[in-house]
């Protein structure tokens, strides 16, 4: 290849990196905004959407160097998610919602390419941070109202999210988020803070889920930063072996659940009903192939008169429901073949985090979510921050420098 060449598809490529970078920002905009009160139904939002997806579209024009294999290992996935909703849009048409965002997940992996996770997550950061900052402010000035619930007599406040666990959600994402991009400067009063911000987060909104995910991860970079726990096999097995283990659990429980018994009334209790949730869309919807539409909240009368709204909150449910046993499957294949990989070359945060995000999917759904949640895009990555031997003990902080092959 002579250097005009080179030349050439080098700036093809920062045309379309660019592209992406783009898109991603404007479609993180976009769903975020859906978690506060803003909400994201204005025409601003709409044409924020459009830009988005036209970003993606050109990003895919400018694209020179199509890597086929890439693609091609992404299609099944993508017709078993698209054609089951074609099936029934245009044949059955049953009263359902349509739930598009794994596939528009999927289909911006696809597109993204080469483009660095880190470098879209970076941009995720600052833009849910700024979102955050923004929404919080306006809700002091009193131009946002906050959402208030009640459990067990407790108030639980959104502070102009449209729901306490939106908040909860979103520190949660910018907690792991800036550990992630900035590890090696992380030292203990950091994380200190982070603790005490994501516990002051848990006692305004007593999003249970969201704040013992941010501890385990805080905990688990802490062993990362100042130890080498997790660089042992046995580690790296319970954690990978974990990842089965909460699977089977999301699925069998609710699918198990019975009034009945009295161990599952009380684990329904304290998971907030989500066991009974999950069953009753399980025994509405049942299990399929290829999955089925769902309505997303339905109305439900209990005897003694009173209404709830029912909803899945849970990830795998969600998935096993709307897009089949196939696209689980593939999807619980994929997870476990990329966190065998990351523990093989040393990608401990990585692995780390895709413990979290498999714990946080158990109870909800915003998992498969890239916009909200960037850091399932590291299941997908090339690249990652290698934990290996030989490193460097900084005797003075009391902490571990790792040295990647690069520094070797």
């Amino acid at each position: 290849m002579n250097e005009e060449v080179r030349i050439k598809l080098n700036q093809q490529f920062h045309i379309q990196e660019t592209l992406i970078k783009a898109a991603f920002l404007f479609l993180t905009i976009y769903f975020c905004f859906s978690l506060t009160g803003i909400g994201n139904q204005s025409p601003l939002f709409k044409v924020i959407l459009l830009l988005g997806l036209v970003c993606e579209f050109a990003a895919f024009i400018f694209n020179r160097e199509i890597d086929l294999l890439h693609i091609v290992k992404y299609i099944p996935i993508i017709l078993l998610i698209m054609c089951p909703i074609i099936y029934y849009m245009f044949f059955v048409k049953p009263v359902c919602d349509y739930d598009y965002i794994l596939l528009f997940s999927i289909v911006f992996i696809v597109l993204a390419g080469k483009v660095k996770a880190e470098s879209l997550i970076k941009i995720a950061f600052y833009t849910k941070l700024a979102i955050c900052t923004m929404t919080i402010a306006l809700n002091k000035l009193g131009v946002i109202e906050s959402t208030y619930l009640y459990r067990d007599g407790i108030v639980r406040e959104s502070i102009g999210f449209n729901h306490p666990n939106s908040l909860a959600l979103i520190t949660l994402i910018l907690t792991i988020e800036y550990m992630y991009l900035y590890f090696q400067r992380t030292n203990v009063i950091q994380f200190t803070v982070l603790a005490a911000v994501n516990y002051y987060i848990y006692l305004v909104t007593l999003s249970r889920t969201s704040f013992y995910c941010a501890l385990l991860i805080i905990v688990l970079f802490v062993l990362a930063r100042y130890t080498t726990l997790l660089q042992k096999r046995f580690t790296q097995a319970l954690m990978i072996s974990s990842l089965v283990v909460l699977a089977i659990i999301a699925i069998y429980l609710p699918y198990a659940y019975s009034v009945n018994s009295e161990f599952m009334t009380e684990m329904d209790y304290l998971l907030s009903n989500r066991l009974f949730m999950g069953n009753f869309y399980l025994e509405t919807y049942g299990i399929s192939l290829f999955g089925t539409p769902i309505l997303q909240r339905i109305p439900y009368e209990y005897a003694s008169g009173w209404v709830q709204i029912l909803l899945i909150d849970s990830a795998f449910i969600r998935i096993i429901i709307q897009f089949g046993v196939i696209v689980f499957l593939l999807c619980g294949i994929w997870v476990l073949y990329r966190s065998i990989r990351m523990a093989k070359c040393g990608y401990l945060l990585e692995l780390s985090i895709v413990l979290v995000i498999f714990a946080y999917s158990l109870f909800e759904s915003y998992t498969y979510n890239i916009f909200v949640f960037s850091v399932t895009l590291l299941l997908f990555a090339n690249e990652g921050k290698q934990l290996l031997a030989p490193v460097k003990i900084d005797n003075e902080n009391q902490s571990i420098e790792y040295v990647t092959e690069s520094e070797q």
